[in-house]
């Protein structure tokens, strides 16, 4: 999963569906980036997107897991580091301060990435 982080926000119902390590593949992208269990009636409405979206002034909960190597989610500009390893679900707490769009960087071997946070 070099340079690239999915995001998965729950729909209108606001559940997560659930997800299942075989659904796994990380090459397809989307749902199946993140093993979401389209059979789950909670994972109908389910958003699955590379662009992570955070409201200013309020607390953000990410919830980090790794596939294949551990990767570190690092936002440089609100100096904010946290690793991502395999078989671990790490929670983390951030609050956006100013509206934007800040790159979100690995700073493990797997280097530089693309994505950014826009609406932080």
């Amino acid at each position: 999963m070099q340079f690239q982080w999915y995001f998965r926000y729950a729909g209108p119902d606001g559940k997560f569906g659930a997800t299942k390590l075989e659904l796994v593949d990380p090459s397809a992208g989307g749902e199946s980036a993140v093993g979401l269990d389209t059979t789950d009636p909670a994972s109908k409405d389910d958003v699955v997107t590379g662009t992570m979206y955070a409201p200013v002034n309020r607390e953000v909960e990410v919830i980090l897991k790794a596939h294949d190597v551990i990767h570190s989610f690092f936002v440089p500009a609100m100096r904010f580091k946290q690793d991502a390893v395999p078989g671990l679900a790490i929670h983390m707490h951030f609050t956006p301060i100013a509206t934007g769009d800040y790159e979100i960087a690995c700073a493990e071997l797997c280097g530089m990435g693309t994505t950014r946070c826009t609406g932080c």
